[in-house]
């Protein structure tokens, strides 16, 4: 691939350029259409995990089971793009939020021409039962005898300078850390940030104690906001004062939608303290958009998510869509019209290990070269930009060997700390598995599932961090899964009512897949989990004229009039879909070689070739960037331009 192009387990079926209404609603006062029952076998082609408690695998009376609502979410997705309907599990409402200093608009937002913040300093103070207020910091008296809102401290010029002191020794770098100082401000002046392409003003603080010291004037407070690599630049704003804002729901609001921002939650909690949290909120008119630690703080775009999402006939179509009108519509008040019952293993488990799977993150939609569609001159834009989301997101199939750690490289004296935190002999672990401190003060822990118990509960280093951070994962990322592999075969039904021909079809269509097709399904699938093989085992009818002519059949049996049909009765409904998508101008077959770009695109990501799929070149096609990758500013490619390297 290409170096200007970007990679990832997860790629997009682009939106319709127009909206498929819909058929006449089918009050359920009468069955009208087709009602019945669809069995559906699953048979797993790689290795597949759906949690349960804790490490387990979802299980239901003994029995490994998949919940119907992880299966009605995948096919709802499906036909959703089959039938050409709206995208449905998308907040329209949302503003994502940015940081990005180098950007003409966010500069403008956050700072004046001179290069001044906007942002105002203060403390943060919950005051009774969901109520908040800012109060405001004293101005700082600058050397020149200006007022000033805060100062800054470069604490990268001397190594024996206090911050470094208190950054190194002091600091956790995941918390924040306010240190009550005494200073004096130098002089207000211009400063160069991001190799001279950023101008900022400020006034830069040389010399500052955390105890009074002669000559050191002022006092206020030093935000350090924690480590990263190159940061050497911290605020400093003067005491509480007296002068205070109250927030209005609206602003809480804003500030409590920015659940991304790792800080947030500190932020609150501190607040409840009697002098507050010290902090920065920037307003634009009367509105607090944003409140953070540091005044250039993520602030939400000016438009929404549903801005990006547009459809030529947007304003003539009802609410009512060919999935809505299956799946039924909340805001609506629609009822759904089919019911996704559990799926049981009909077999013991195969292949079932226990493994440490790698850790995955949650989706990032602000990465905009990844979910935004390129503008007409082919150049990527943000979500200030007036380009459409990317579409439906689906996950590629792949070798799924590599979907779990094994080999783990520890810090032996944390891993010590962690036995010892949870009353385990840590040299018993060492003695048993023939352990030992490396000269680097590392243990190499090479995993398998006897040592993955004895391990159940600690925390792991992933092998790909820096050497000197501690990365602290969750019990619930970190617990080890009982996977299975490939050749396990589950049983399930779904039960449908008043659907016409045509919305059955589509149903049908989803659950159906040409042989070449498979389904992603469940945990995992960025790292190549989750291939399956749905089968439609029987289509079962409901015939309610024949269940109520007669009380029993010629066998004796009750009658329940109930018919199971052939392939050329599915095949019927099938093509009643297609054939209604026609109508409406959609090229068909919708699997044929003249389908328009949508379909192509999702056949290239349904298209199961597992031999070729083993290749490393297809794996770092399908992988996940590397941080740096990033700063190239590479766009996803179009499913079909991914799959031409294959």
């Amino acid at each position: 691939m290409p170096r200007s192009e970007a990679h990832a387990p997860y790629n997009f079926i682009g939106l319709p350029n127009k909206i498929i209404p819909g058929q006449d609603h089918l009050e359920f006062d009468r069955y009208q259409a087709n009602s019945g029952t669809i069995k559906v076998q699953l048979r797993t082609e790689t290795s597949f995990f759906t949690r349960g408690n804790k490490s387990s695998f979802y299980n239901l009376n003994g029995t490994h089971t998949i919940p119907g609502s992880t299966l009605r979410g995948m096919v709802r997705s499906l036909v959703e793009i089959l039938s050409y309907s709206q995208i449905s599990k998308v907040n329209s409402q949302k503003r994502l939020r940015y940081r990005r200093v180098v950007d003409r608009i966010y500069r403008e937002r956050v700072s004046d021409q001179q290069g001044i913040i906007k942002a105002l300093s203060g403390y943060l103070k919950r005051e009774g039962s969901g109520n908040f207020s800012f109060y405001h910091s004293k101005n700082i008296i600058g050397s020149s005898n200006e007022s000033l809102q805060y100062c800054r401290i470069n604490g990268n010029k001397n190594k024996s300078h206090l911050f470094y002191e208190i950054s190194r020794t002091e600091l956790n770098k995941n918390k924040v850390h306010f240190y009550k100082i005494y200073f004096n401000p130098g002089p207000l002046k211009f400063h160069n940030h991001n190799r001279g392409r950023v101008k900022l003003k400020y006034s830069l603080i040389k010399e500052y104690s955390k105890s009074p010291k002669d000559g050191l004037d002022q006092k206020g407070t030093l935000i350090i906001t924690g480590w990263m690599p190159g940061k050497h630049m911290q605020w400093v704003i003067g005491e509480k004062s007296e002068n205070k804002d109250v927030l209005s729901k609206n602003d809480i609001s804003n500030i409590l939608n920015d659940k991304d921002y790792k800080f947030q939650k500190h932020i609150w909690n501190q607040s409840k303290k009697p002098e507050g949290v010290p902090c920065f909120c920037l307003k634009e008119g009367n509105e607090i958009i944003a409140i953070s630690h540091t005044p250039y703080m993520r602030i939400p775009y000016e438009k929404t998510v549903g801005d990006h999402i547009n459809y030529e006939n947007q304003t003539e179509v009802s609410l009512r869509d060919i999935s809505s009108a299956i799946f039924g519509m909340t805001d609506a008040s629609i009822a759904g019209k089919v019911y996704f019952e559990d799926l049981r293993l009909v077999n013991k488990p195969t292949n079932e290990n226990l493994e440490l799977l790698k850790i995955l993150g949650s989706p990032k939609p602000t990465s905009y070269l990844h979910y935004l569609e390129t503008n007409e001159n082919g150049k990527s834009e943000d979500y200030n930009g007036n380009t459409k989301i990317r579409g439906f997101k689906q996950y590629w199939h792949q070798n799924d060997s590599k979907y779990s750690e094994r080999t783990f490289e520890y810090s032996y004296s944390a891993l010590e700390r962690h036995f010892k935190q949870r009353k385990k002999n840590f040299q018993e672990f060492l003695k048993k598995y023939k352990l030992q401190d490396s000269n680097r003060g590392k243990i190499v822990l090479r995993v398998d599932p006897n040592m993955l118990k004895d391990l159940d509960g600690i925390f792991f280093q992933d092998k790909s961090i820096n050497e000197k951070e501690e990365k602290k994962y969750s019990p619930t990322q970190n617990a080890p899964a009982h996977v299975i592999g490939p050749g396990n075969t589950f049983e399930g039904r779904i039960r449908y009512d008043n659907m016409t021909d045509e919305e059955l079809g589509a149903l049908l269509f989803a659950l159906v897949l040409p042989e070449n097709m498979r389904h992603k399904l469940g945990m995992g699938k960025p790292l190549g989990m989750g291939t399956v093989k749905i089968k439609v085992e029987q289509l079962i009818e409901i015939k309610r004229e024949e269940r109520y002519k007669k009380l029993f059949d010629v066998d004796g049996k009750p009658s329940l009039g109930k018919c199971i049909c052939d392939e050329d009765r599915v095949s019927k409904f099938k093509k009643a879909f297609e054939e209604y998508l026609k109508n409406h101008g959609i090229s068909t077959p919708l699997w044929g070689p003249t389908a328009d770009q949508r379909m192509r695109q999702l056949k290239a990501m349904l298209t199961w070739e597992p031999e070729k799929m083993k290749s490393d070149s297809w794996h770092s096609r399908v992988s996940y960037m590397h941080l740096d990758d990033f700063k190239a500013k590479k766009v996803l490619p179009d499913p079909e331009e991914v799959k031409k390297y294959l």
